[in-house]
């Protein structure tokens, strides 16, 4: 018995000598697969944090490469841009290429200066425009310098742009339009008064540099559009909405209008000594004035006419003058006091004197819908520069164009008009008027200026 006793002592202590020669293989084995893994997770990290910081130098060297690739068509489009005005302007192309490449130095970019090129060619070289006139096109080179790339040797990222501009006529909307090329406020608003346009706006041709276009007092301005090609300049509480851009200068629009021939056929001059009533007139010559004494009711037919002593009404009356043209001399076209006149359909050519309506009548004008002179209300010579005046309530309701080249056209005092559009040397308003025109003409005004076309 004692010696199954030492037998089984003995067992046990080599099963418990096998078990501790186990568990130390098997707590080497893990500590070697440990390391194992650790070392393999090192490896990993390195090779993912080469990667991050390979996509951080991508990203930022290209991102650099795209914001001075943006830097470059900025520069380039404006020096294209600059050429075309130049050309626009009836400057030489040397001129124009001069102007180019001062707007790229201006934007940084410099022909010849650390690897910049700045080429400027005048016709295109290259293009659907290559050969063109009247087209400008400006190719920039440069280099986008990188940072990270630059430690496997690639230190630069070439960058180009190109672009190509010319003079384009485009057409806009002006329910006024001062012609004048160079004088100061050509137009002017002050007091307080408005002007409403629907549909169109402003342009003034003046190329004044400090206010060519002015306001002045308790004013407001809200159009679709003002044009200015000089300055503009505002005192008070003037308002222009929206704010003036520039733009190039027109010619005038109404240029080749021709001016009416009037009728030969001379007429008997109505008598006006008896008691007021209503006197018509047949087309013709009338080699008087039309002046009624009086609230006379005087009635043109349709037709043509030639007064040569002019139209007057300050009667209290009514002159209406319905579908025709008409030609005025003497005075021109003078309503005062409680005269009305109503233009039906009729244009009244001002040959001499001038136009002044000024009365407190109610005087409706409204243009001829059909002819050569379509959409013309007043058209005054073109070589008389006197003043055109309306205020009261002249122009209080009609439609039509008021053309007057040569001079200026003054709305003063509580003048309200529908009329859709004033194209006149100068314009100016003052008082408590309110101008409130709805555009609806086929006079647009033809403007050239540089576009982008690649």
């Amino acid at each position: 018995m004692g010696n199954d006793r030492q037998s089984r002592q003995s067992n046990t202590m080599e099963h418990t000598s096998y078990l501790f020669r186990e568990y130390i293989m098997v707590n080497q084995t893990r500590q070697d697969t440990t390391a194992d893994a650790k070392g393999q997770t090192l490896i990993i990290f390195a090779l993912m944090l080469s990667v991050l910081m390979l996509c951080v130098g991508l990203v930022t060297d290209v991102g650099m490469a795209v914001v001075a690739d943006q830097r470059t068509q900025n520069a380039s489009d404006a020096a294209a841009l600059a050429a075309s005005d130049v050309l626009l302007g009836g400057g030489s192309v040397d001129d124009a290429e001069e102007a180019a490449f001062a707007i790229a130095a201006e934007n940084g970019y410099v022909d010849g200066d650390e690897g910049i090129t700045v080429t400027v060619n005048i016709p295109p070289e290259s293009g659907p425009f290559a050969g063109q006139s009247n087209h400008a096109e400006v190719v920039i080179t440069d280099q986008s310098h990188n940072y990270f790339f630059s430690i496997i040797g690639n230190t630069f990222i070439d960058v180009h742009s190109r672009a190509v501009s010319r003079t384009e006529l485009g057409g806009g909307n002006y329910g006024i339009i001062a012609l004048n090329p160079h004088d100061c406020r050509s137009f002017e608003i002050d007091g307080t008064a408005q002007i409403h346009i629907s549909g169109g706006g402003i342009f003034v041709n003046s190329d004044c540099p400090t206010d060519a276009m002015y306001g002045e007092g308790v004013v407001t301005v809200d159009t679709a559009v003002n044009t200015v090609v000089g300055g503009w300049d505002t005192s008070g509480s003037a308002n222009f909405s929206p704010t003036p851009t520039g733009g190039s200068q027109i010619t005038d629009p109404l240029a080749n209008l021709p001016v009416p021939t009037p009728p030969t056929n001379v007429q008997t001059c109505p008598d006006f000594s008896g008691s007021p009533g209503t006197t018509t007139l047949l087309p013709g010559r009338y080699n008087c004035a039309i002046n009624p004494s009086g609230p006379w009711n005087v009635v043109f037919q349709p037709g043509d006419y030639h007064i040569t002593g002019g139209v007057v009404a300050d009667g209290g009356g009514n002159i209406t003058f319905n579908a025709g043209v008409y030609t005025l001399g003497g005075v021109g076209i003078t309503v005062t006091g409680s005269g009305r006149i109503t233009v039906n359909n009729a244009m009244l050519y001002i040959e001499s004197g001038e136009v002044e309506l000024t009365g407190n009548g109610i005087t409706s004008i409204t243009a001829p819908e059909t002819g050569v002179y379509a959409g013309i209300a007043i058209f005054q010579n073109r070589s008389s520069t006197t003043q055109v005046d309306m205020n009261g309530t002249a122009l209080a309701g009609g439609w039509g164009t008021v053309y007057a080249a040569g001079a200026k056209v003054s709305i003063v005092g509580t003048s309200a008009s529908s009329n859709m559009q004033f194209i006149s040397d100068t314009f100016i308003m003052s008082g408590i008027p309110d101008l409130d025109l709805i555009f609806d003409s086929d006079i647009t005004v033809g403007q050239q200026s540089p576009k982008l076309v690649e």
